[in-house]
């Protein structure tokens, strides 16, 4: 077995299983994760779990939704859909998607930071939050922002191209004086195979009329909060094209 999986398999307890499975509710230390990273990138744009489903498993969450037609953002038990004008509409149920995190937010760790931070320093302040870089971490981030960037994606057609073709073509948004939420997660880097390692996020606004993937953004305030998670279930994704 390759060094880079036999680390991943020490060090967490990975539950593979293929389509939807549904996870107790009473287990609040679950990240739940709808395919993978590597098989997203690879243009594995449509997947058999809905919006609906996805809500069983969390409350907190990104993703995207199948043909990459727009981001996804789960917040507050409520699922968004950020196009690609920038403009949020939310998610009916039946809508699918491709990839996706979720869990059941309750923060261990708060932060309230009254001092300007770019999105650089935003990054260097919760890695002294978040000193243990093995672990994964679920971050929401609500504040002010003096300004905010975003990108999504125009609906894609088959025959899908790889995400580093598509993302050629990403619309990008910019915002300046608004409140809003900064819903992501943090994956260490033995992880990559898996999820996009580092810090992952999405962003939208207050009133739910915008937002997107976050690119860059200065927070002037805002209240950072942090959840440790202790379990990774995975769902192996129910696509009927093969990827490699």
């Amino acid at each position: 077995m390759p060094k880079k999986y036999t680390a991943l398999l020490l060090t967490l307890t990975v539950i593979f299983s293929s389509g939807c499975v549904h996870l107790s509710q009473q287990n609040k230390s679950i990240i739940y994760q709808y395919s993978t990273s590597s098989a997203f990138l690879a243009g594995a744009y449509d997947g058999g779990l809905s919006v609906g489903q996805l809500k069983e498993h969390g409350n907190f969450g990104l993703g995207a939704f199948n043909g990459i037609d727009g981001e996804l953002i789960l917040v507050g038990g409520v699922c968004y859909q950020a196009k690609s004008d920038g403009k949020i509409s939310r998610a009916s149920n039946k809508l699918k998607v491709p990839f996706a995190v979720a869990d059941f937010f309750r923060s261990s760790t708060e932060a309230v930071h009254y001092n300007s931070l770019t999105y650089k320093q935003l990054l260097e302040y919760l890695d002294l939050l978040i000193p243990d870089k093995n672990s994964i971490f679920a971050i929401k981030v609500e504040g002010d922002f003096v300004a905010v960037k975003t990108r999504s994606f125009v609906k894609q057609d088959k025959p899908y191209k790889p995400f580093s073709e598509v993302a050629k073509s990403q619309s990008v948004a910019e915002f300046s004086g608004v409140k809003g939420v900064l819903v992501g997660f943090y994956f260490p880097g033995y992880m990559k195979e898996l999820n996009f390692s580092g810090y992952h996020f999405h962003f939208i606004s207050r009133d739910k009329k915008s937002g997107g993937h976050l690119l860059d953004c200065s927070l002037s305030q805002g209240i950072i909060r942090i959840q440790k998670m202790n379990n990774f279930f995975m769902a192996l994704p129910d696509n009927q094209e093969a990827v490699s």
